[in-house]
Formats: structure tokens, C-alpha cells, sequence
């Protein structure tokens, strides 16, 4: 699963530069987030389709709603 945007071989070359910087508290964090994620019935969540969007455009969509909205009145 890719949730950020990031290649995988990317990922997996961060994931173990992480280990061993970051805490043992904050990995597994992160991890809880993560299966949170993955596990959540509801997919992808809200944020998350905003996200992508703002990846692609750098915009955040709700800005983009409400100047579409001042346009149009």
C-alpha cells in the first residue's frame, strides 16, 4: 500500500534509515496509524482523496470549493 506518494524502493530504503533514528515509541505509533488506515471500513478516507488531490495540484480542495463558490456569485 502506498499512502503518500512515495516509490516503493523509496519507501523501503527510508523505512530502514527511520529505524534507526527515529524512537522505538514513535515507529510504533506509526505503525498503529498505519494498520488504522488500512483497517478503517470506510476507504480511502475523506482526507486522504484531499490529499492525492493536493499532490497532484498543490492546492487543497476546500480552497478550491470556496474560490469556485466566490466565482460563481
Amino acid at each position: 500500500m502506498n499512502w503518500i506518494g512515495v516509490e516503493e524502493s523509496t519507501a523501503e530504503k527510508d523505512a530502514c534509515e527511520i529505524e534507526h533514528t527515529v524512537s522505538s515509541e514513535t515507529i510504533e505509533k506509526l505503525r498503529t496509524f498505519l494498520r488504522f488506515l488500512e483497517e478503517s471500513p470506510r476507504k480511502p478516507p475523506k482526507w486522504f482523496e484531499h490529499y492525492n488531490y493536493f499532490l497532484k495540484t498543490g492546492k487543497h480542495p476546500e480552497c478550491e470549493r470556496q474560490e469556485a463558490s466566490k466565482d460563481e456569485t
